[in-house]
């Protein structure tokens, strides 16, 4: 799926921070079992002919999950993720395959508990060698079943389509089950960079210049990203319990500084994607590539991260011999990434 199951490994010597800060996102003090609901996505396919039930049945799902179509039709919700269309339009056509990727609840999205472990029980994984990723495996059993609970509800939704109604598996998933290979991640556990920088809600919705039609731009920008709002798949246990600010979502055209692809405790450590320094939720978008090119830019002008961006009293500096990403305001060049002299 296009969001990789990876976290970042808990380890006494590195500073992470896992779960929604608390009371204010500056902190980092954190709900650690509080967090974005994950799914396990499917594919059903709109068949030519009828297929018999699904053998061995299905699983059952969780007792305390009601699914509904929450007010969407069931055409709208088959089209969202549509990847194979027989036909243009919302409406369901023989040959059609859409990926069920869909809530959050009531549909296969599962907030009813976190994808990772308490903080005190993945160390206890970790020192008694059980060790089973950080995960909270339970919490993953039970979004199978509401996967599979989601198949067969919104399959039977309508008794003339019902029949036809068939849950891919090898054939287009790729496993024998019918579900994805991986979940699909939302948040996971998120590194605090050098100097503890961590990007923020306003970094990436507002600027010192208001007239700006962009975010905040770092002197370190070393990419530049965009996204409708910051899309948060709160979880039903934690609803109760999130903080206000969480209730600012929109966002402007935003920078990622190299400082965000840090940890503060390791200096030859460089994180990517969800991990990498940010508070809870605001870039779920994966920024895989920038490691591989930081390192091959430090490889080509043999200078390291302290050298290039050595800390000062309030702000990361440039120095020569050093690459910094253009601006989206500078005239177009054939590099995005410029030295500076």
């Amino acid at each position: 799926m296009c969001h990789a199951l990876c976290v970042v490994v808990p380890d006494d010597s590195a500073s992470f921070s896992q779960g929604v800060e608390v009371p204010l996102e500056t902190d980092l003090q954190t709900l650690d079992t509080c967090g974005q609901s994950f799914v396990y996505p499917f594919y059903m396919r709109y068949e030519h002919t009828r297929v018999p039930p699904p053998q061995p049945p299905l699983p059952q799902p969780p007792s305390y999950v009601n699914y509904s179509l929450d007010g969407y039709t069931m055409g709208r919700i088959w089209s969202y993720r549509r990847s194979v269309a027989a036909a243009w339009g919302d409406g369901i056509q023989a040959g059609d395959i859409s990926n069920q990727n869909w809530g959050p609840p009531p549909g296969n999205d599962y907030g009813y508990a976190y994808l990772l472990a308490s903080l005190d029980a993945t160390l206890q994984q970790r020192d008694s060698g059980q060790w089973c990723g950080g995960l909270n495996i339970s919490s993953l059993a039970e979004a199978e079943r509401t996967a599979y609970g989601w198949f067969t509800y919104f399959a039977n939704v309508n008794g003339t389509l019902a029949p036809f109604m068939n849950l891919t598996r090898m054939d287009v998933v790729g496993t024998d089950h019918g579900l994805s290979k991986m979940p699909y991640v939302r948040d996971t556990r998120r590194s605090v960079g050098m100097n503890g920088f961590r990007l923020l809600y306003p970094d990436l919705a507002s600027s010192p210049n208001t007239s700006s039609p962009t975010a905040t731009h770092f002197p370190d920008t070393i990419a530049i990203g965009d996204y409708l709002y910051a899309d948060m798949h709160h979880m039903a246990t934690c609803e109760p319990f999130y903080p206000s600010y969480l209730g600012n979502a929109s966002v402007k055209p935003f920078y990622i500084p190299y400082r965000a692809l840090t940890n503060q405790d390791f200096t030859n450590l460089l994180v990517a994607g969800k991990t990498m320094a940010q508070r809870y939720g605001i870039i779920n978008c994966n920024i895989a590539y920038q490691p591989e090119l930081i390192c091959g830019l430090c490889h080509r002008t043999q200078l390291s991260r302290q050298q290039c961006y050595p800390p000062s009293s309030d702000r990361m500096e440039h120095r020569p011999g050093c690459w910094r990403c253009r601006d989206i305001d500078e005239p177009e060049t054939d590099h995005h990434f410029q030295l500076v002299r």
